[in-house]
């Protein structure tokens, strides 16, 4: 359902229908919900030979599980029945969808198995990108729901090392895309989304789902981890330890880099376990903590799930401080961009990454110009390229190179930041500028001058906006004012 909050809830063909003593109910639990879940009971429509009810408590995007249960006059009850609703929102008009940028691989984000997302298409190039790490004992479901009459997707799937492997585009506007992953090789798959444009072209919404289903139901735990920067597995050594519901150690195993997967046999049955990987190697960070953290949740047996799944990477830490190069003083608030100076893995020459985790945002200079604690980068070559309001973009290239795992964190120093324009007031209108302009409304006053190219070198303490700060120049005549 998309927008709305309130649905038809129905069951037909329950044994002894008609019977007035008998009763059908829904219990509604919506995702991460604890406790008793909301019951609906259900009421028989001989019209529609069904029992239903309308519900009005679908508010909240995500998934409700609902159970169907029945019973009869002498209060046996039935086998109950699980079914699910999707509740998304579509921005209207569609817009930026809160995953954008995902425009290529290197920015595809996290997809978990039965969680829908809510895309757009903002913009007539506009096209999404998800990732997932899929073990060799499930089939794959990969489908798109339109929720626009004016959406025709489009569906690839592409392996790690990006070759496309399957292309679908079966259907027009009326019906979404379904495509399929059976049994594939352990690893991780891009899934690429665009809009077939051969009518035209109109921006609209749409929701991503993909869902696993098994050949049974099996007894044992599945766990998948995987390197994305190499798109292989994890490295070895790499231990996951199962725990049971009282915190009790009940299994640990070993990745043995060779494998993406891990089968864990023997856990007790009918049971929840947490589910931790530890002995990381040094440098190694989980890709996004928020869909896959290190620590997650699992049920033996399992039947049409998820398996646990890790996606790490290699990172290095890069440390530094932005200084205005003419009062030495540091700047805040301006943006740290990584341009990538090779390619590794998805990663291409001239990707941008903006933080860690490179879920959109970005990292932010501090009120000292110090670079901020988030900033770590996959393991490869990176140019620094530095934007700030109402300045022209700073590049330093060659900031980060030969970088490897484990290394200690690099600290490329203090930069050097023209934000100042200072102008020759004695000079005719439109003469000399040196400079660049700094963020408008503050303005700062000369402390101490030391000499600088045949002139001066300026130490400046802030000032109100609005006061006129000047030093003398023995290299050109009249006095030179800093504006803002």
């Amino acid at each position: 359902m998309t927008n709305a909050t309130e649905l038809t809830l129905w069951a037909s063909n329950v044994t002894d229908a008609a019977a007035a003593t008998g009763s059908v109910w829904c219990l509604v639990t919506p995702e991460g919900y604890e406790g008793d879940p909301p019951r609906v009971n259900l009421e028989w429509n001989p019209a529609r030979a069904q029992y239903e009810a309308p519900y009005a408590g679908f508010t909240a995007t995500g998934v409700y599980a609902l159970t169907f249960c029945a019973a009869n006059e002498q209060g046996e009850k039935a086998e109950a029945v699980p079914s699910a609703v999707y509740r998304v929102t579509a921005p209207i008009p569609p817009g930026p969808d809160a995953y954008e940028s995902d425009n290529k691989a290197s920015a595809a984000r996290a997809i978990k198995l039965d969680v829908p997302q809510v895309h757009t298409f903002h913009a007539t190039n506009d096209e999404d990108w998800v990732y997932l790490l899929a073990v060799s004992n499930l089939i794959y479901d990969i489908e798109t729901i339109h929720l626009s009459t004016n959406v025709d997707s489009v569906l690839e799937i592409y392996n790690s090392s990006l070759q496309k492997i399957d292309t679908v585009d079966l259907f027009g506007p009326e019906d979404g895309e379904l495509a399929g992953l059976d049994f594939p090789k352990s690893g991780f798959y891009y899934v690429r989304v665009s809009q077939d444009t051969t009518q035209g072209w109109e921006g609209g919404a749409y929701a991503l789902l993909i869902s696993a289903r098994t050949a049974g139901e099996y007894d044992f735990l599945c766990v998948a981890g995987g390197d994305q920067l190499s798109g292989g597995p994890l490295p070895a050594g790499c231990r996951v330890e199962v725990r049971d519901s009282g915190g009790n150690l009940q299994a640990v195993e070993t990745f043995d880099g060779e494998s993406a997967m891990l089968l864990i046999f023997g856990l007790p049955e009918n049971q929840d376990y947490t589910v931790e990987l530890v002995d990381l190697p040094e440098g190694y960070r989980h890709v996004d903590p928020e869909a896959f953290p290190a620590v997650q949740s699992a049920h033996v047996p399992y039947q049409d799930g998820a398996p646990v799944c890790f996606v790490v990477m290699p990172y290095v830490q890069v440390r530094g401080a932005l200084r205005e190069q003419v009062t030495a003083l540091g700047l805040a608030d301006a943006w740290l961009l990584f341009r990538a100076a090779a390619a590794r893995g998805v990663i291409e020459v001239g990707d941008i990454y903006r933080n860690y985790p490179n879920t959109g945002g970005g990292s932010k200079t501090g009120p000292g110009g110090e670079f901020p604690e988030n900033v770590f980068l996959p393991v490869l070559d990176w140019d620094l390229l530095i934007e700030r309001p109402g300045c022209e973009t700073v590049e330093l290239v060659g900031a980060v190179r030969e970088a490897y795992p484990g290394m200690a964190p690099l600290d490329v120093g203090a930069v050097a930041f023209p934000a100042f324009r200072i102008t020759n007031v004695a000079a005719a209108a439109g003469g000399p500028t040196i400079g660049w302009v700094a963020t408008p409304g503050r303005e700062y006053a000369l402390e101490r001058s030391t000499n600088l190219l045949g002139g001066y070198t300026s130490v400046w303490s802030g000032v109100a906006a609005g006061t006129a700060a000047a030093f003398q120049d023995t290299s050109a005549t009249g006095v030179q004012q800093i504006y803002y």
